[in-house]
């Protein structure tokens, strides 16, 4: 009989070796399956793939002999195929991708029949990590989209993390991108609306200087930018999705153009994005008040519009109680901080949303930017 409850916590909270040797000891062909995964983990972990396949491999087979996937089958789905399937993920040796892949697929299968909500959509980010054209060992920000994305998700078009978000942005959510000025924050902002461009989503960028943005709004008439700058018209041409404003001076103004633009939009339908650029300079400009004041009004103007929000913001540029100010008006915080000359990505908070507490290193290529 296979362990559960209780048992299950107290048999796991032994170390492998002597889980294996009482296993041995009473003959328990249960306990031996489980004691081999287990061993397997350990492997994994201290990244000895050839001895943690060797004892996944074990341990499968010992539970297909015991016909676990009818009488044990979420303890194997989750113990088994889903902890196996990262080993070959992580590994990312040739071939490998699609061994995960296909080990996934049956682990997700299981979860569906049984409506496990939280492990399908665990699953679900994995898969659509696979389905990428990245490099994992050398990560790097790419606009492909994932063909795999969560329902209730949407991708931020950068992979590595997508999969710390366990699927990307929480649809209809408000995100601050904190950030000194650097090219991987570039970057990844670029991402972020080019994946939404290319699916035909519509896009609100509120930003001071285009940069990108300006070629993207002249390939998709979806993608709507609002240029907050003096100089807009020195900068880019009329167009029907371009409006152009004098500055950050007044709220007021910016606030018309985006309520405008929100009436001549249809019915909501699929998902939309907005990436507001300019909260620097409008804590700049108008201080920790009146910002937390204009922000505490638009981004739920923006949410009943459909619209999931990526801010950006510069710490390096205020003061802690700014900060502070501006920082807990959004759910999320996504921060980006020197190492070196390493960037370092980390996810700071997701209110009411599971994501992973990994640091990832952001890597860009040379033909993208220049060495800091």
């Amino acid at each position: 009989m296979l362990i559960t409850g209780r048992e299950y916590g107290h048999f796991f909270s032994h170390s492998p070796h002597s889980v294996q040797l009482f296993a041995l000891q009473v003959k328990n062909k249960a306990y031996i399956a489980e004691a081999d995964a287990l061993r397997a983990m350990v492997f994994r972990a201290q990244k000895k793939w050839k001895e943690s396949i060797e004892h996944f491999e074990k341990s499968l087979q010992e539970f297909e002999d015991l016909n676990a996937r009818r009488w044990a089958v979420y303890l194997f789905a989750k113990m088994v195929l889903y902890e196996y399937a990262g080993v070959y993920l992580e590994r990312d040796q040739e071939g490998d991708r699609e061994k995960a892949y296909n080990i996934f697929r049956q682990a997700l299968e299981i979860f569906q029949k049984m409506g496990a909500k939280r492990d399908i959509e665990k699953i679900k980010s994995k898969l659509a990590f696979l389905k990428t054209e990245r490099e994992m060992a050398e990560p790097e920000l790419v606009a492909e989209v994932p063909e795999v994305v969560l329902p209730s998700h949407i991708t931020t078009g950068y992979g590595d993390l997508d999969d710390l978000l366990f699927g990307g942005i929480p649809r209809n959510y408000a995100l601050i991108l904190t950030s000194p000025s650097c090219d991987e924050r570039d970057l990844l902002i670029r991402r972020f609306l080019e994946a939404g461009a290319k699916s035909g989503e519509i896009i609100f960028c509120v930003t001071i200087d285009p940069g990108v943005a300006k070629s993207v709004v002249e390939e998709f008439p979806n993608f709507y930018l609002f240029i907050c700058n003096p100089q807009a018209d020195k900068i880019i041409t009329d167009r029907p999705n371009v409006f152009k404003l004098k500055g950050v001076e007044n709220l007021t103004d910016i606030n018309i153009a985006l309520f405008s633009a929100f009436r001549k939009l249809k019915p909501v339908k699929g998902v939309r994005r907005a990436c507001i650029e300019i909260i620097s300079d409008v804590l700049l400009q108008h201080h920790a008040v009146k910002t937390r004041r204009w922000l505490n009004a638009l981004i739920p103007e923006l949410k009943t519009n459909g619209f999931t929000t990526l801010a950006v913001f510069n710490p390096e540029m205020h003061s802690s109680q700014e900060i502070s100010a501006v920082l807990d008006v959004f759910e999320g915080e996504i921060n980006i901080r020197k190492k070196g000359t390493e960037k370092l990505l980390k996810i700071e908070k997701m209110t009411n949303k599971k994501y992973s507490k990994n640091e990832l290193s952001l890597k860009i290529d040379d033909s993208q930017s220049k060495e800091d």
